[in-house]
């Protein structure tokens, strides 16, 4: 190794460094900038240096400047502008890393708790306290006998969480793993449907109805990034979307590219934010008012799994007056969120 250094800021428990663990005991001993010794590790003779710096303390270690001090400075120098930044970079990159594993175990949490509690609605806890397995089997045998009905929503809550978790372990996989999309052709129409089925008593609880226009087209995409997307889209839908008004869902085709529209009344979008939403860790203004903020992560989730498929999002918003509703105080327009993908031609 011709130069090897060391970099730790001063807030940080973590530093940078490209020199070998052996090295640790020269960094922890060294205590002058510019000294000559008989490196064991290499087995050669080096320069070395311990500098304390504005954001933390730097070492550097080299076989090429043995004969000049003044050589060994300047490399000093290099990397004192050098490496803090490389460090600040590093820790913007982890906390990025850090906020998206807070967030999918907050979603999970949150997800096997609403699992649990549609369970136990069904089936009220102290139930299960059954004797044997067998008993517990029959009674919960009679209770699907006596209302199959709950039950069989039971089942819907419950395919609509495991739709929800895969989509979290999807995101993570597609975009912090760097796991590469698989693009098959598949029919939009059908990945559209079945994703918004499991989002159905959600829309159903809040008076929504839906249009769904028909699509024969298919897609050349990735399923899990499609569904992954659709999944946000509807979710943040149900949340700002206006009570007892309409979805609108409609497929067209241009020349070779498909456009799925979703089209509702929703929390007004204020001008200055329309490319705002699609960055990450920004929450919308109006939805900020009623507490109804989220992290920032559904849409430019969208954006990013959609460019792996050579697929976009935008926003258009309906501009007439007429469009403009205000509902218990809240503003609503009609917002269209376009998602526009390649068509799959044989």
């Amino acid at each position: 190794m011709k130069t090897g250094y060391w970099f730790k800021a001063s807030k940080d428990d973590f530093g940078i460094t490209n020199l070998p663990e052996n090295c640790s005991n020269c960094i922890r001993i060294c205590e002058t900038d510019n000294e000559v010794i008989e490196c064991l590790h290499f087995a050669e003779t080096r320069r070395r240096g311990m500098s304390t710096i504005a954001r933390g303390k730097m070492y550097i270690c080299t076989n090429e400047a043995i004969a000049s001090k003044r050589l060994f400075r300047e490399q000093q120098a290099v990397l004192r502008e050098l490496l803090p930044m490389l460090d600040q970079h590093r820790s913007q990159l982890t906390a990025s890393f850090q906020e998206s594993i807070r967030r999918i175990a907050h979603n999970l949490i949150t997800l096997n708790a609403e699992s649990i509690q549609a369970i136990y609605s069904a089936i009220p806890q102290e139930e299960f306290s059954q004797p044997d397995r067998n008993s517990l089997i029959e009674h919960i045998t009679r209770k699907v006998q006596i209302d199959p009905k709950s039950f069989a929503l039971l089942i819907l809550d419950l395919i609509k969480n495991e739709r929800l978790v895969k989509t979290e372990f999807s995101v993570y996989s597609k975009l912090y793993e760097n796991e590469p999309p698989e693009k098959r052709p598949y029919n939009i129409h059908k990945i559209l449907m079945l994703v918004l089925n499991t989002f159905w008593d959600d829309f159903n609880d809040i008076g929504v109805n839906f249009r769904v226009g028909n699509c024969i087209y298919k897609v050349n995409v990735d399923y899990e990034c499609i569904a992954a997307s659709f999944v946000h889209i509807l979710q943040n839908a149900t949340k700002y979307i206006l009570p007892n008004s309409v979805l609108n869902i409609s497929f067209t085709k241009h020349s070779s590219r498909i456009t799925i529209s979703f089209s509702m009344t929703s929390l007004r979008i204020e001008p200055e934010e329309e490319q705002s939403i699609f960055s990450e860790g920004y929450s919308g203004i109006n939805p900020q008012k009623i507490g109804k903020a989220g992290r920032g992560l559904g849409l430019p989730s969208v954006k990013k799994l959609l460019a792996l498929c050579d697929g976009q999002i935008t926003l258009r918003r309906e501009q007439s007056t007429a469009a403009r509703i205000n509902h218990l105080g809240l503003p609503y327009d009609i917002n269209i969120f376009d998602i526009i993908l390649p068509a799959y031609d044989n």
